[in-house]
């Protein structure tokens, strides 16, 4: 398994041994040698685990992130436009992910109104009707939102609680719901208005004051959400590790054998600065350490990926959905 190729990489070809000493065990992750036994030399989730994960300590860092930026709700002040020359290797991963440039603007101060409509009942109900026509085209992501629906309906939630990562419509919320879920907590930046008796909000950073509070969770869903934490386009903290951290705090938010229904854009590695992060035989393995993958699920095919779908080898991504499962 240690000499499985990544060639996709900004310093050419690699071994994941070459990548395992310089990437992931400086990042706090080591080799899960007993289920290095089970994957092929080149699985995109190259088995991970953490080094030492203790969540007091995961959540009293990204606290301090939040505190050290000095930015808030109402923050007015455009994200940065580019990468701090000292936290480029951080960024990118010792050098060992590509970067390139796209800048958008999108901190809850410019959020249109529009955007957030109070989430009632009726909200939910008119939800539920795009999902008996599988009317995709009304969803924010298209036939892509499909996947999450797909993966809900196959790895069924009913009875449950779950948490939805990032989300300023309810579109994940009421798929959760509509496949059985008994509550759904959000976690966003954005003000909401949540006017429904199964489902609830929070601000992140309230979140993770009261972090014990939100452990034990039967699921987390996040589609087009993480990839995006850290890069300050959302109005959050600039934080070069920003979706490895919110994985941390997803791994200690949910209860053993708890699932995780995530959405990511798959494609080579690569920080596309501020816009979001593409995921690669490099960065899925550490999204997904401690995790046991169930499947995968791509746009309106309701067909299961029994195995990781392979990384396209161009800047074309696609947003496959995995499912996993906490071990």
């Amino acid at each position: 398994m240690l000499n499985g190729i990544v060639a996709d990489t900004a310093k050419g070809s690699k071994t994941y041994g070459e990548i395992l000493k310089k990437v992931y065990e400086p990042f706090g992750y080591e080799y899960d040698e007993a289920e290095g036994k089970n994957c092929t030399p080149n699985s995109i989730l190259f088995p991970l685990k953490y080094k030492n994960i203790q969540c007091s300590k995961v959540f009293l860092e990204w606290m301090d992130v939040q505190i050290k930026s000095n930015i808030t709700a109402d923050t007015k002040d455009p994200p940065p436009k580019e990468i701090k020359e000292s936290e480029k290797d951080l960024y990118l991963l010792n050098g060992f992910v590509q970067l390139k440039s796209t800048y958008f603007n999108n901190i809850p101060a410019n959020v249109s109104k529009k955007f957030l409509e109070p989430w009632t009942n009726n909200v939910i109900k008119k939800y539920f009707g795009y999902y008996d026509n599988l009317a995709w085209g009304a969803l924010p992501y298209g036939g892509e939102c499909a996947a999450v629906f797909f993966a809900l309906k196959h790895f069924k939630p009913t009875g449950l609680t779950g948490m939805v990562i990032g989300s300023l419509t309810p579109w994940v919320e009421a798929m959760a719901l509509y496949h059985g879920a008994a509550k759904m907590i959000t976690a966003e930046y954005a003000p909401l208005t949540v006017q429904h008796p199964q489902l609830a909000y929070v601000h992140p950073i309230e979140m993770v004051k009261n972090w014990e509070k939100y452990t034990g969770m039967d699921f987390v869903v996040s589609f087009s959400s993480i990839e995006h934490s850290g890069l300050a386009r959302y109005g959050d903290p600039p934080d070069p590790i920003g979706d490895l951290r919110e994985l941390s705090k997803i791994f200690c938010m949910l209860k053993q054998g708890g699932l995780l229904y995530l959405g990511l854009p798959s494609a080579p590695d690569t920080v596309v600065y501020n816009v979001h992060r593409m995921y690669g035989y490099i960065r899925w393995p550490m999204i997904a350490a401690g995790f046991e993958f169930l499947g995968a699920f791509f746009g309106e095919n309701q067909t299961v990926y029994g195995k990781p779908p392979p990384i396209l080898k161009t800047d074309y991504h696609k947003q496959y959905l995995f499912v996993l499962r906490k071990k």
